[in-house]
């Protein structure tokens, strides 16, 4: 064996053989997995003896987390589960375990209903672990696909197909909903590939179909009165738990998940913080509240047994996890035009703290990595802000008065 896999025993396959069933076995470690590198030309298979059926497949340049398992009513099959160099390995196990544990029952040739219906129970996503039914705009997109091909073979379907829906979103004025749509379908066909319920050799059918350019948008940043008025319409929304997401979300500039995904727990209402988890950057950020924000958190009706800051019985999750209907009757109520976006209030909250108290500190309260990021909101001020910059600039580059010198001279002629 070759010095780089002392300490790992693999098991040697064939150039036309992925793995050997008949493999040593020992229980991996990180380190351990680190440390495989065959030599040249050389492949072979580590097994693990914590997780039955995982396994290590690695060849010169790659290595990759397989299972190999039998699905019920189904031969025995060998899915990849993600690339070993860069998932961990505890990651790893207890995706095998996800995956043993599942009821993959959809025997290849299987029509897309049963595909879809497969994605929706145990597919997760990797930063939040959330199942696709969880978000509205998802289970809008499942739906169209399985009215579109639910009674067709998910072997057959082709580009072809995945390009006609595609088209169909685009030309109806929604080219952004085309582009996710077509990462939901590309997502939907790999996972089916990986898992075996599809042939391995088949193409994903959303490759090689067009992606729609998208432009980034516009932030505009609400002015005071504008805010002032949004205020009093989320006062008086009907719903205090929706209302009240909307105030805190104009007295903190966080994005509306971080909120909705509030816990009392992460509150502390004494020294007037609060501590915003699962944030889209990764890392958890402490918050301050100031004096209206912790009023409203103390004037919010509580749910018995709920840890959720805002609840919500019709939710799986048990907190609000949608805006849209209550923000847009809040914009109205409010008289704000209907495009007025939830994010708009972000971008305020920006906007007032880089002009008072600097960009570094915006960016610090809206928990944004690069000062560049925190530029998109802040840039987006108004013409009567940036004359008053200039004409501010003037005054400072010539003294008391803002009237150049030349303009001074000429009069005094």
């Amino acid at each position: 064996m070759d010095t780089r896999t002392q300490g790992a025993r693999g098991t040697r396959v064939g150039p036309d053989r992925a793995t050997d069933s008949k493999g040593g076995q020992r229980r991996l470690t990180q380190r351990i997995v680190d440390a495989l590198r065959p030599a040249a030309g050389e492949r072979f298979v580590v097994w693990d003896s914590v997780v039955r059926g995982l396994g290590v497949r690695c060849y010169e340049r790659s290595a990759s987390y397989v299972l190999r398992y039998k699905p019920r009513g189904r031969a025995q099959v060998l899915a990849t589960i993600g690339d070993a160099r860069t998932m961990p390995l505890d990651d790893a196990r207890r995706e095998a375990e996800r995956l043993r544990g599942a009821d993959l029952v959809v025997p290849r040739g299987a029509n897309v209903d049963k595909l879809l219906t497969h994605f929706e129970t145990n597919h997760r996503t990797r930063k939040k672990g959330r199942a696709p039914t969880e978000d509205p705009d998802t289970r809008r997109r499942l739906a169209l696909l399985r009215a579109k091909w639910g009674k067709r073979a998910a072997d057959e379907i082709t580009h072809v197909d995945v390009a006609a829906v595609l088209l169909e979103i685009t030309t109806r004025g929604a080219p952004y909903e085309a582009n996710r749509t077509r990462a939901l379908v590309r997502a939907i066909w790999n996972e089916a590939r990986r898992l075996a319920l599809v042939p391995a050799s088949m193409l994903n059918p959303a490759e090689g179909t067009p992606v729609n350019r998208e432009r980034q948008r516009d932030v505009r940043a609400l002015k005071p009165a504008e805010l002032q008025r949004l205020l009093a319409a989320a006062d008086r929304y009907a719903n205090p738990w929706a209302g009240g997401a909307v105030t805190l979300l104009v007295h903190t500039g966080c994005r509306a998940g971080e909120v909705l995904a509030l816990q009392w727990a992460d509150v502390d209402l004494a020294q007037r913080a609060m501590l915003l988890r699962d944030r889209k950057g990764g890392d958890n950020l402490a918050l301050p509240l100031n004096t209206d924000a912790v009023a409203l958190l103390k004037s919010l009706p509580r749910q018995a047994g709920s840890p959720w800051v805002f609840p919500s019985s019709s939710t799986p999750r048990g907190h609000l996890v949608d805006l849209r209907k209550p923000w847009a009757t809040i914009l109205e109520g409010a008289e704000l035009p209907a495009t007025t976006r939830l994010h708009d209030v972000r971008a305020a909250v920006a906007t007032n703290i880089a002009g008072t108290s600097g960009l570094k500190v915006a960016k610090l309260v809206l928990g944004h990595a690069d000062e560049r990021t925190t530029m998109r909101y802040v840039r987006n001020t108004g013409i009567e802000d940036l004359r008053a910059a200039v004409e501010a600039h003037g005054r400072a580059a010539t003294g008391t008065t803002a009237t150049p010198k030349r303009a001074r001279r000429a009069g005094a002629k």
